[in-house]
Formats: structure tokens, C-alpha cells, sequence
């Protein structure tokens, strides 16, 4: 905010609009406290000396019908009066607008000078259109309509330095699709800095503007600026929805499907034939609503998401009551595949073949949205820009601008119902993939597992004829290291076994190596939890992946019992004998010595009486001297008691 607003409503604030009738005294407090000698100062100094503080005084003590008269007969004041230029009697009527709490638009006194100059250059260099474009602004001071129409005009220019003008006049007009395009330009940062925090402000201030809702809601999906909220993104997406007249209930009156590549389509309940009238006359209903169209391309995709991973967090009916209803009743592929993907995840407790032989059903049927169709008839699917942008990212993210390459991504979601069926790695894919790395470490977005498990699926499906093995093969590892996410839910260990024995036999090479770190993070966890059971278990899965420090106390557990797990005598002894036999053939890479006297003893007493392996008197003798010889009292107590 300007410094000459601010001052003005503090002095005001503290003594009272009663300040505006002493030209003396304002005149003397805006002289002290705006700082330097700026044209802010002179500015204001000027118009209070000459009374328009007092003017105010009276414009503030009227009727709002009133009121608007008396300011523009101020307005008049300065320029005839006093012969001050637009740009300064604007800047003196909105900053006594801004301090009595009218309304008002901010603008800087310093602005026409900078125009007139910009714009003699640009006529100079025959730039005519971008210099009769600046001088519009500076006749246009207080036209707010004129200035919007000319920053956005200059917000397309070639020419950068004419694209921050056009910047610049868009932040000083209260307009709601000003705002909103400003917070576009704090996202995107093309003129400016990034600022998420200043993005979120201005959409604020722009809804209930519709493309606001719609950016506001991927701030809340990706959590920029703000905490992440699947919840507020859904309402805000649901809002953007219906501000564009459009709602899932519109399939109530157009509810089809197509069933082949042909473009047949069937009407639920009735037969084809009947159908098709109905099928014929939605189309021609959508011929004139191309931007209610590309409304429902933009968020619903965002939509299918946000109740995908609500119905994952919560089992959230309402979310899985309208997921099922874009599946069902209006062709989302993206919800089919979805749903697809929850019934027939084998290690859940949401596993039904019959609900996910259904789906696969309809994906083999349904090779295209009807909406995405109509799309392509309008020419507004706006792939190709898509397309260009995911090309773009990938660049920045193999540069290491994660943040840019994310922002590039934000709208990747509208290729969800455009995945090929024909199984290559395009860019719809790729940006998965690119989008579930981002979604684990890259700090860009905000962590999330869930999603980036749900996007490295969403690659790993798609992809089936592997043109790119070490994508693919990255994506199987990042996905199986997923699959035994504690913060996920219980690990799921046969499914991430079956992609990481798929990515060694694509790459040639052992991958299991890799999530050995993040198995002994997950034994920290659970036995710091309680949860001993499941300790042991990663414990013993990072042993088959590699593990070569000391993993005795697997046997110890089994064979002795512990909390939460049963003794299991076989399994105690093998995995004993297992650590031993690694230590003697020094396959083992120890960090610390271990003392081998108890873990021979207990052999000793697993032979001796057997535990867990035949009986075998000379074999316990052998474990019982092999302790002793390492300091063990209770081998040398046995020994003597067996002589």
C-alpha cells in the first residue's frame, strides 16, 4: 500500500476526522512523518493547504448519493482549480478515500510521468498500438473499466517491459477479474516474484469470480501459500462448477455413454435405439456451451482426485457417491480407472472383483468422455498448450527447478481422461510420474504420499508398452517404497514384491539394495511404536533385500516371544542359524562387534533340546565349546552338567 494512504488514515485513525479542518496541522504531521522529499509528500501538502481536507470533512459527514457528488466536485477542484493532472487529483481523492474508509483504488503519483515516458519511447521505436495504449492510461486516471482493458492489452504485449506496466495497472484496480489476474501473475511469477501468500490474497479478493475459485482451489489441492485442504478444494472446485451453471446433476437430463469407438451410445434403462435421439439432441444442447464445456474439463479432473483421496483418508460416502456418478453416468475415464484401481486392490479391505471386473469393463467400452468429445468439436481442449507445458517441465525439473516445473504442472490433471489406451509413455503419463516424484521430496508441493502413490499407479498403468525402461523401472522402485509406507497404512508387501522383481527383470540389475534404508526406518518406527510384529517383519524383508549388519535379534524374538508376537520356534532357529552362518562366512558388513557367546549358547540349547530343529547332541556340544571359547558361564555350566 502506498506510503502517503498509510500515513493519511493513521493521522486520522488517532486524531479523529476533526483533523481535516486545520489545514496547518495536517499540512505539518504529513510533512514529518512521510519519509524524504517524494512527490507523495508534495503531493498531499499541496492539496491540504489548500483546503480539500475540509471538503472531505464534508463529504465524510453526508449521504452516500451525496457523498459521490461532493468527490467528483473535488476531483474537479484539483484539475481546474489547482491545475494539478489526472493522475495527482486521482491520487489525492483516493488517498483521503482510502483514510475515511470509502472506496477507493490505489495509484501512484509518480505513475503518468513513468507512462508518458515509456510511451514516447515506444512511439520513437513505431511501436504505435503499445504507445497509444500507455498514454490511454494516463488520460483514463479514475476510469477503471478503460485501465483494465489496457492492462490486460498490454499484459499480451511482446514487449516485457510493457507487460510489468500492464502488471503494475492491474494491482491499483478493485476489480475482481483485475485481482484475479494478478494472482495468476503471483503464481505463474513471468513479471513478478512468486508469491504464493500474495496469490491466495488477490484470488481472495477476486471471488467469487469463477476462474478464482478455480485457482484458489488448486492452492488448497497443491498447498501453496496456504495449508493443504482437499475439503476446501473440493468446495471451491464444486463452486467454480456451478458458477458455470453446470453440476453433476446435469446428467440427470443427458445421462450416455459411449460404449465403442464407433461413438454409439446407450441411454441407461432403454435400448440403443431409443437412445440415440436422446444421445443426437445432447450434442446439439452443447453446441452452444463451449465455455461450460471447458469449466467442467478444468476442475472436474481436479474433482476426481480430491474425492478419490478423500474416500482413501476417510471413506468418505458423499465423495464416493459423486466419484461413482462421474464413473457411472457421465463416462470420466478418470474415475473408472480410479475405481478400478480401489476395488481391485487385492491387500485391502475394499477388494470386490465383482465392482472391479465392472470397471474394466466400461474403460475396454469407453475410449472417450463425452465431454472431452464435445471439447475437440469446440476446439477448446486446450491439450496442445498442455502438451507444451508438461515438455517445458520436464526440462526444469532435470534442471532442478522443481518449483517452476510444478507451477508448469498445475493444470496436468486435464490430460487424466486423455491417458492413451494404446499403452506408450506420452507426456500424460510422464507428467504422473513427474508429479509423484514432486509429491514426495522435491518441496515444490506440499508431501503428500497418498497422491504420489496414486499418480505413480496412474503412470505404471498406463504404461504397459515400455518405451523407456529406466522411467519405468524408477517409477516401479519409487512405487514399491510407497506400497511399504507405514504413514500409508499397513505395508503391502506382495504387491511391492511383484514390481520390484518386475523392475530387476527390466533393468538387468538388483534394485532391492535401494529400500533397504527405508525398511530399517520403518523398524525404528514400529518398534518405537510398539508394534514389534511388524518390526521384525521389515527387519526380516530388508535381510532378503541385503541388509548385512546385525540382524540376530530376529531369531532371538521368535524363539523367546515377545510382545505382540508369537513364539515361533522354526522360524527362530533358521533365521539364528541364518545370522550365524553370515557372520562365520563373513558375508556380513558389521558396524559394531558382536558378542557371538549368546547366540552360540542359544544354538547350543536349540540342539541340545530341539527347539526348532532335530535333537543332536553333538552338534549342541559343538555350539556349547564354540560359546565358552567367547566367554559364555552358561555353556560352561551346561557342559560340565552334561559330562
Amino acid at each position: 500500500m502506498n506510503k502517503g494512504y498509510v500515513i493519511l488514515r493513521k493521522i486520522i485513525k488517532s486524531r479523529g476526522t476533526e483533523i481535516l479542518r486545520d489545514k496547518k496541522v495536517l499540512a505539518s504531521l504529513l510533512e514529518d512523518l512521510i519519509p524524504g522529499q517524494s512527490r507523495e509528500k508534495t503531493t498531499l501538502t499541496l492539496a491540504v493547504s489548500a483546503g480539500v481536507g475540509d471538503l472531505f470533512f464534508t463529504a465524510e459527514t453526508s449521504e452516500d448519493a451525496a457523498r459521490n457528488g461532493r468527490i467528483e466536485h473535488i476531483r474537479e477542484f484539483l484539475t481546474e482549480e489547482l491545475g494539478l493532472t489526472g493522475q495527482r487529483a486521482a491520487y489525492i481523492v483516493n488517498a483521503f478515500s482510502y483514510a475515511l474508509g470509502f472506496h477507493f483504488v490505489e495509484v501512484d503519483p509518480n505513475e503518468t510521468t513513468d507512462y508518458r515516458e515509456l510511451a514516447e519511447r515506444y512511439e520513437k521505436e513505431g511501436h504505435k498500438e503499445i504507445a497509444a495504449l500507455l498514454y490511454g492510461v494516463i488520460s483514463d486516471v479514475g476510469n477503471d473499466e478503460a485501465r483494465f482493458k489496457s492492462g490486460v492489452a498490454l499484459l499480451k504485449s511482446e514487449f516485457a517491459e510493457a507487460r510489468e506496466k500492464g502488471f503494475e495497472i492491474l494491482k491499483r484496480i478493485d476489480r475482481k477479474d483485475a485481482c484475479y489476474l494478478v494472482g495468476v501473475e503471483y503464481i505463474e511469477g513471468k513479471l513478478t516474484e512468486r508469491d504464493f501468500q500474495k496469490a491466495g490474497y488477490y484470488l481472495s479478493k477476486a471471488m467469487p469470480y469463477p476462474k478464482a475459485l478455480l485457482e484458489m482451489g488448486k492452492l488448497y489441492f497443491y498447498g501453496w501459500g496456504v495449508k493443504p485442504d482437499i475439503h476446501k478444494a473440493i468446495r471451491l472446485f464444486e463452486q467454480y462448477l456451478k458458477k458455470n451453471n453446470w453440476s453433476g446433476s446435469r446428467s440427470q437430463t443427458c445421462e450416455w455413454r459411449t460404449d465403442n469407438v464407433s461413438g454409439q451410445s446407450s441411454q441407461r434403462g432403454i435400448s440403443n435405439a431409443q437412445a440415440a435421439p436422446a444421445a443426437v439432441s445432447a450434442q446439439d444442447s452443447w453446441a452452444d456451451t463451449a465455455e461450460d464445456i471447458t469449466a467442467v474439463l478444468n476442475a472436474t479432473p481436479f474433482l476426481i482426485e480430491c474425492y478419490y483421496e478423500d474416500i482413501l483418508c476417510t471413506k468418505s460416502f458423499r465423495s464416493m457417491e459423486k466419484l461413482t456418478s462421474l464413473a457411472d453416468f457421465q463416462g470420466w475415464r478418470m474415475a473408472q480407472r480410479y475405481l478400478l484401481s480401489y476395488y481391485s486392490d487385492a491387500e485391502s479391505d475394499h477388494y470386490n472383483e465383482f465392482q472391479a471386473e465392472k470397471y474394466q469393463r466400461k474403460l475396454e467400452r469407453n475410449k472417450e468422455n463425452p465431454y472431452v468429445r464435445m471439447s475437440r468439436l469446440h476446439g477448446n481442449m486446450g491439450s496442445l498448450m498442455m502438451e507444451l507445458k508438461i515438455t517445458s517441465a520436464l526440462y526444469m525439473y532435470s534442471e532442478g527447478a522443481y518449483m517452476d516445473s510444478a507451477v508448469n504442472l498445475r493444470d496436468h490433471l486435464i490430460l487424466g481422461e486423455e491417458l492413451n489406451p494404446n499403452g506408450h509413455e506420452d507426456n500424460g503419463a510422464l507428467s504422473y510420474l513427474l508429479m509423484g516424484e514432486m509429491f514426495i521430496k522435491s518441496g515444490a508441493v506440499a508431501k503428500n504420499l497418498l497422491r504420489a502413490e496414486i499418480y505413480i499407479r496412474n503412470y505404471l498403468e498406463t504404461v504397459s508398452e515400455i518405451k523407456e525402461p529406466k522411467n519405468y523401472t524408477n517409477a516401479l522402485i519409487i512405487y514399491s517404497k510407497l506400497l511399504l509406507e507405514h504413514r500409508l497404512g499397513t505395508p503391502k508387501w506382495n504387491s511391492a514384491d511383484k514390481c520390484l522383481e518386475l523392475a530387476e527383470e527390466i533393468s538387468g540389475e538388483p534394485v532391492r539394495e535401494e529400500l533397504i534404508a527405508d525398511l530399517l526406518k520403518m523398524v525404528r518406527y514400529y518398534g518405537n511404536h510398539g508394534e514389534s510384529e511388524k518390526a521384525i517383519i521389515c527387519l526380516e524383508k530388508a535381510v532378503d533385500f541385503g541388509y548385512r549388519d546385525d540382524y540376530s535379534i530376529i531369531g532371538m524374538v521368535y524363539l523367546n516371544g515377545d510382545d505382540g508376537i508369537e513364539k515361533d520356534e522354526e522360524k527362530g532357529f533358521y533365521w539364528l542359524k541364518k545370522f550365524y552362518d553370515d557372520y562365520m562366512m563373513e558375508r556380513l558388513t558389521l558396524e559394531e562387534e558382536v558378542d557371538l557367546g549368546p547366540i552360540e549358547f542359544m544354538l547350543g540349547e536349540c540342539y541340545y533340546n530341539g527347539i526348532g530343529v532335530a535333537n543332536s547332541r553333538e552338534d549342541a556340544i559343538v555350539y556349547y565349546q564354540r560359546a565358552i571359547e567367547h566367554g559364555s558361564a552358561s555353556a560352561k555350566e551346561k557342559i560340565n552338567f552334561i559330562a
